[in-house]
Parts: C-alpha cells; structure tokens; sequence
C-alpha cells in the first residue's frame, strides 16, 4: 500500500458479464460489482486509516477478497495467494431460494454489499430480496470412533518384519461446507420490526454492510433512510441511526435523531465506529425524475451527470450506543 501503485484485482477489461471462475481472476469478467470485503487471511496493513470497508476493528487485514457480484447475483471470492476466483454464493439465477442449505445453490436477488467476520462467515445485503443473509462455515471436527487399523510400516516379507507398526485412522474430509441462512428481513419491503427479531423485520433495499469487533451486523437500510444494526447474540434489529426520513439535519445530535438521506456507503472507522457515505440530489430532481430499477439500485451512476453532494458522516460512541 506505500507504494501507491493501483492494479486491478479481478475483472477483465473486455466486457461485463460472467465467466472465469476456478481461474485468474483478472481474466473474469464480473457485472457491475458493488461491494467488496476482505477476511483476515492476509497481512496486517496499518497503513490503511481510518476508513475500513472491511469490517471489524482498527486492524485491517489484506485477506482474501469478497465481490458482490451484483448483475451475475453472486458473491465471488478471489483467493489472495493464488489469485484464484471462485463463487461462494449465488447461481447466478435472481431470485430468492436455498435458505438452510448449500450456499452455492441458493439464489441471490441483486446483492448489493459483503462482509467477513473474524471467523470467515460472510453476510450479504440481498437487496432485491429484502434481506440480509449469512454464509456459515461448518468446518468438520469430528473425532474419529471407529477401531484404528494397525498396519506396518513396511511391506511383510518371508521373514517376520521387526518394523514399528503405525496407527491409522479412517479419512476424514477436511471440506468446510457453507451453508446459508436469513438473517434479517422477511422478503417483504417495509420499515417495521424494530426491537424484535430481526427475521421477523422488514428491510428496503439493504445495501453496504459491516461488521464490528463483535459480530454485531450494520447495514444501509437505503430506502427507509435509516442504519440498523442486528445484535448477534440476540437477533435483535435495531435502528443506529436515522429517523426514516431523508434530510440532513441532526448533526451533533444522537444519531437515532439525525436525518439520512438515502445512506449508501459503510464503513468502520479506526475506533470501531461506523461510518456512511450519504449521497444527496437537488429536490427539484427527486421530485420530478421517474426512477427506473437500474437508478433504484445504482443512482449513483445516474446522477454522475448532475449535480451532487457527497458527505461522510462518523458515528461516535457517545451518540449512538
């Protein structure tokens, strides 16, 4: 990172769409990717400061990269060591299925955000299903039960073998299995649930989401103008900030008291606390524009040729927790 040098990572620059995966990943091609995350499997790079869009603390770690993958529905991980691309998630069909079941057999439905925790299980805005989901994994650590098989060493010849025997256990598969689960939301859009289970809640277009120190989830609630957060070790939803209406009022205040406006980017900052990208456009605009899909999930790209305003708001401790 000292060197300031960009190179790309994954994607090719001959056109969008999918291939490549279990090869380089700069020779894949990926459609309109729109989050990305980082596991703790690399090096420590202290250097990057204070805006961490990975997850969890001030440390950030340069691991394996995590693609929301967000035209082929799909969350697709290229291995740092090898530079490998593969899918975790998704099959690239849109649409919501595979709950409790293989991850790579679900369907995603335009997932627009990804995140790691420290224990390499990864979370998904699923924006166009209206929930959050998560991507566990199950490594196998079962004890072998059955009788050891006591074998020699060498090959028994004529004359009796005087070699060590060894003890051999039967195989165990070393494959972790990634199963996924909703988190958050009903598959129905809304702005309810607050205070409950968060399976229970209803969400509008989850976009960029992080996760802190402990496990605890955060995400763009985009269209309800607000940041929830579920509370892992309760499933508890909860709104972090914003009050569901779009402004920009409320600096200095408690954050559940700030106005949003159509909150997008999330971040952690080097002490833990989120940070979000709000993107605001005249009124005028808002008013009088008919937004298409594209510009439901993407108006960011459409307002590139109108004038805009681009404000990165920190949430202390003080005026959140």
């Amino acid at each position: 990172m000292s060197t300031g040098i960009i190179s790309t990572v994954a994607g090719s620059s001959t056109s969008a769409g999918y291939s490549g995966d279990n090869g380089q990943a700069t020779s894949a091609r990926l459609y309109q990717p729109s989050g990305v995350a980082l596991d703790t499997a690399g090096t420590v790079d202290s250097s990057i400061r204070p805006f961490i869009p990975y997850n969890s603390s001030s440390i950030c770690y340069l691991g394996n990269v995590y693609i929301a993958d967000y035209y082929n529905s799909r969350i697709r991980k290229v291995t740092i060591s090898t530079g490998i691309i593969t899918t975790v998630a998704g099959t690239g069909t849109a649409g919501y299925s595979g709950d409790n079941g293989l991850a790579t057999s679900a369907n995603l439905n335009y997932p627009c955000g990804v995140a790691v925790d420290t224990s390499g299980n990864i979370y998904i805005a699923d924006s166009d299903n209206f929930r959050v989901r998560k991507v566990t994994v199950i490594v196998p650590t079962a004890i072998p039960t059955a009788t050891p098989t006591v074998i020699p060493t060498v090959i028994p010849t004529a004359t009796p073998s005087t070699a060590t025997p060894t003890t051999q256990y039967p195989s165990l598969s070393p494959l972790a299995v990634t199963i996924i689960t909703t988190i958050a939301g009903t598959g129905t859009s809304g702005s309810g649930g607050d205070g409950s289970s968060a399976t229970a809640a209803t969400l509008n277009r989850p976009a960029g989401l992080v996760v802190d120190s402990s496990n605890n989830v955060y995400f763009n609630d985009i269209y309800n103008n607000r940041i929830r957060k579920v509370t892992i070790s309760t499933g508890i939803i909860s709104t972090y900030a914003g009050t569901g209406v779009a402004s920009s009022s409320g600096d200095g205040g408690a954050a559940t008291s700030g106005y949003l406006n159509w909150p997008n980017g999330l971040g952690i900052d080097s002490a833990g606390n989120p940070s979000f990208f709000s993107l605001t456009h005249s009124l005028t605009h808002s008013l009088t524009h008919s937004l298409t899909h594209s510009i439901t999930h993407y108006f960011f790209l459409h307002f590139l040729s109108q004038t805009i305003s681009i404000s990165v708001t920190t949430i202390t401790t003080a005026s959140a927790r």
